[in-house]
């Protein structure tokens, strides 16, 4: 008989492979844990050719095993039947998140957004003129970015105030 065709025992307490396998694959269901829905909404997104397009905006939380995201979804209806997101950013990876400032759409009417660059691109995102919401997804994101939460009840700030 040769060396490959040997089958080793183990001891009885170490118990069988088929057990360990199992108790290897619990262990890896646990660790890997759902991330947690911090905010949605349904956004405007403005697209290459300055027109807004509504998308189901979803912010995740951090957890030990992924990093905080924003996931945009075409509808609501794709994110609750779990369909593929159509883009998914990670916060930390983010340039700079900030508010834009002194924006109109083509009709000239006010547009209260928010700003996220990262590397390859820029996203702009629209509020309407719902501007406490617009804060509160910029605090809430500008937390998850900097991996910290506020020291001493300060707001946390951008990186960078204007970008041109």
């Amino acid at each position: 008989m040769s060396w490959p065709e040997k089958k080793l025992s183990f001891p009885s307490f170490l118990g069988s492979a088929d057990k360990q396998a199992k108790h290897q694959d619990e262990l890896g269901a646990k660790a890997k844990e759902e991330p947690r829905l911090l905010k949605s909404a349904l956004l405007k997104k403005m697209k290459k050719n300055h027109q807004y397009s509504k998308k189901f905006f979803v912010l995740y939380d951090r957890t030990a095993d992924a990093p905080a995201k924003l996931v945009y979804y075409e509808s609501e209806k794709k994110h609750l039947q779990k369909l593929p997101q159509k883009r998914e950013i990670v916060l930390e990876k983010c340039f700079n998140i900030n508010r834009k400032q002194d924006s109109q759409d083509k009709g000239g009417k006010k547009v209260v957004a928010l700003m996220r660059y990262t590397l390859d691109n820029c996203v702009q995102i629209s509020f309407d003129e719902r501007e406490e919401e617009l804060n509160e997804w910029l605090e809430t994101m500008l937390v998850l970015q900097h991996g910290k939460t506020t020291v001493y009840g300060r707001k946390p700030k951008p990186n960078f105030d204007i970008i041109w």
